[in-house]
């Protein structure tokens, strides 16, 4: 009985055994079922989101190219003509293969009248498609220069015209790249890409037409590597954005480096960091040499993939046209027409598969100008009240600033609770230590930058408006970086008043004791100022900008750090008969020198925030 318990334990045991063992394999068959479920779902959405990618990418081309057709639109005219003879110079040069096929079947035969017929023919088609496209070349470069010159107005324009803290954040060379080269990838682009489309085509179709006429399997091995840059064009077409967007930004990097180290070469000197900023330049060219080594290796490979492809499908054809002849089914002519038309078949579609990274080019481009093309654009909403205001000067004016704070990008506040109550005659001494807010404040005076919170208003005759980039007609502005343009001392000042008289210029320069020393130079108003102003001291350009502004007449005037590089005697005697001169003026000046607050009747000091 016991034996039998036991058995009957042991084959309890066995079958349980089997059973986990059983369990355990189906257990690892779902793990790696799961695993490779996982794997595959891994695989799947990296699949898709590569296709996100390129959707994306599609789905931005298509919409710079909308934006680019809009504006194409404005030179429908000029760039349907362009097409239209590049159409005729296409179909004309069809017309010189067929001619000299003929002309060469009439020289087998002997038939001398075709032979002087085909002979005249070709040779006035050839000439006629030559002419053709001579003149459609100057067509293209008076269209194009035209729409490069419109964009670059529209876009200087644009620039100029957009709120200071929309534009600022670009450097002046990535935006002096964007007005150059991109513009000039765009232009080129919007007057050659739509008409290329319609002439490479036509080459196409045609060729295709003809060869289908005369031979069908000919037609189809002409078209043998039609497919391969079907497949391919979605991979080069992501590859080719990438280093086109690459490559122009790198270029912008480079000439923001050269401009900004060109600019301050003194400092560069002075501190003895030629051989430092030497080698940073270099370090941006080599990566900029390192982008485009990268782009040339993938179009040689590219071009080498197609030659390879081309040359097959041309000895492809030059046998079947061979193989024809050999047969007697086709004459000498018509194996030369094979030859000519297959090779411009694939060459035509090459150029239309070409079009491609062409168009992801112009739409890179173009899509960096959009960038600054949505900048903001300052409204000038209160143009025609400050005016109106304006003819009432001289009279009572006040400057009033109400619980005013301001912080950049959700910082921490640079500016807060700020009031102050300024009138006609007083002079407003700001101090404070670097960064504390002195230079964001002459902003918000000047209505570059709009306060957070609170407000900042001008009353003129008891009409009171908000400052904004309106209200700029009614402030003098003195900056602490000298802003001397190239040109005369007589050219700078006129900037400002274009119809002021040499007594007016005289004396606004004998008020900031400018007229000292411009009186000595031989030229007197009309010395030149040299680049980077090597002729004049920073003192003597400080006094000059200070008559400048004097010469705008506005009933506020805003210097910041005026007197910096001046000496402090004349400093005294500038400050003295500029203060004289301005007694109806609000006068607000910055500084950090304790002898100009004595002629402050109130001084805010800029605290950092607690």
């Amino acid at each position: 009985m016991v034996m039998e318990n036991m058995a009957t334990v042991m084959a309890m045991v066995t079958v349980m055994e089997s059973m986990a063992m059983v369990m355990a394999t189906a257990m690892d068959m779902v793990t790696v079922r799961i695993k490779r479920n996982i794997s595959k779902n891994t695989k799947t959405r990296k699949n898709i989101k590569a296709m996100k990618k390129l959707n994306h990418s599609f789905q931005k081309i298509k919409n710079e190219w909308c934006r680019l057709l809009q504006y194409a639109k404005k030179h429908k005219f000029g760039i349907m003509f362009y097409t239209a003879l590049g159409v005729l110079s296409s179909v004309l040069s069809l017309f010189v293969v067929v001619f000299s096929k003929n002309l060469i079947d009439a020289v087998v035969e002997h038939q001398n009248r075709e032979v002087l017929k085909n002979a005249l023919l070709a040779t006035a088609f050839a000439l006629s498609s030559f002419i053709i496209s001579s003149i459609s070349s100057w067509v293209v470069a008076q269209i194009s220069t035209k729409i490069s010159t419109e964009m670059r107005h529209e876009l200087y324009s644009h620039i100029m015209l957009s709120k200071w803290s929309s534009i600022g954040k670009f450097h002046t060379g990535e935006l002096i790249n964007r007005l150059e080269g991109d513009i000039s990838a765009v232009s080129n682009g919007v007057v050659s890409f739509i008409p290329s489309i319609f002439t490479k085509s036509m080459i196409f179709f045609g060729s295709f037409a003809i060869i289908l006429y005369y031979d069908k399997t000919m037609a189809i091995l002409a078209l043998l590597s039609a497919p391969i840059l079907l497949i391919s064009s979605k991979y080069l077409l992501r590859t080719m954005r990438k280093y086109s967007k690459l490559g122009r930004e790198h270029n912008g990097k480079i000439l923001s480096f050269a401009e900004e180290s060109l600019q301050n070469i003194i400092f560069i000197k002075g501190f003895d960091l030629t051989k430092d900023y030497i080698g940073n330049f270099k370090s941006l060219l080599l990566q900029s040499r390192h982008v485009s080594l990268r782009y040339e290796r993938f179009s040689i490979l590219l071009n080498l993939t197609l030659s390879v492809i081309g040359l097959a499908v041309s000895y492809a054809c030059y046998g079947w046209g061979v193989y024809r002849l050999w047969q007697g089914v086709v004459t000498f002519g018509t194996m030369t027409l094979f030859i000519q038309l297959a090779g411009g078949l694939s060459s035509s579609f090459s150029s239309l598969t070409s079009l491609v990274p062409q168009a992801v080019r112009i739409s890179t481009s173009s899509e960096r100008l959009n960038e600054l093309s949505e900048a903001d654009i300052e409204q000038d909403f209160d143009k025609e009240k400050v005016l109106r205001m304006k003819e009432f000067l001289p009279c009572d004016i006040s400057l009033k600033l109400s619980d005013v704070e301001f912080s950049y990008e959700d910082a921490i506040p640079v500016l807060r609770d700020l009031n102050l109550d300024i009138k006609n005659g007083e002079v407003l001494g700001i101090v404070g230590a670097s960064g504390e807010g002195k230079t964001t404040l002459l902003r918000l005076l000047l209505g570059l930058i709009s306060p957070t919170k609170g407000k900042l208003t001008i009353t003129i005759n008891g009409e009171t408006v908000d400052i904004s980039d309106s209200t700029r007609r009614l402030v003098a502005y003195v900056p602490q970086e000298i802003n001397l343009f190239s040109g005369s001392i007589r050219s700078n000042l006129l900037l400002i008043k274009p119809d002021a008289t040499d007594d007016e210029l005289i004396e606004t320069l004998k008020i900031s004791s400018a007229w000292d020393f411009i009186s000595n130079l031989p030229d007197g108003l009309d010395t030149i100022i040299t680049p980077q102003m090597k002729n004049l001291s920073l003192g003597q350009q400080q006094r000059i900008a200070i008559a400048r502004a004097l010469l705008a007449d506005c009933p506020i005037l805003v210097m910041d750090e005026v007197t910096s590089a001046l000496d402090y005697k004349m400093e005294e005697k500038v400050l003295e008969q500029l203060m004289s001169a301005s007694k109806d003026k609000i006068c607000i000046v910055t500084t950090h020198r304790d002898s100009v607050l004595k002629y402050c009747d109130k001084v805010y000091e800029c605290l950092p925030y607690v």
